[in-house]
């Protein structure tokens, strides 16, 4: 079975991608959490595609945005920060979301 096992967690990072490059960026940091759920082996794949979706997304927001949406943007940049400790660049892009 690890062969189809295989095959759904690479559709998985595909379908992340064209999220991305849609402009999806919660459906595609929800997918990411998905993914590593089910396929936690694939965390260096994963970790560039959720640290551009987390950066896009804030970027995206507006200053007068739901402040639901930066809410719950902030708790997924925590879990991300909590699951990828060592990573700087998410720490960084986390630091210069609030920073805005």
């Amino acid at each position: 079975m690890p062969g189809i096992e295989d095959a759904i967690a690479e559709q998985l990072l595909l379908r992340i991608r064209h999220l991305l490059l849609t402009d999806e960026y919660p459906a595609a940091i929800s997918l990411c959490w998905s993914l590593l759920d089910v396929a936690p082996e694939m965390q260096p794949l994963v970790i560039g595609d959720l640290t551009l979706a987390l950066r896009n997304w804030g970027e995206s927001l507006s200053d007068d945005e739901d402040i639901e949406d930066k809410a719950l943007l902030m708790e997924n940049y925590h879990k991300a920060v909590c699951f990828f400790p060592d990573s700087e660049l998410l720490k960084n892009n986390m630091g210069g979301f609030l920073f805005k």
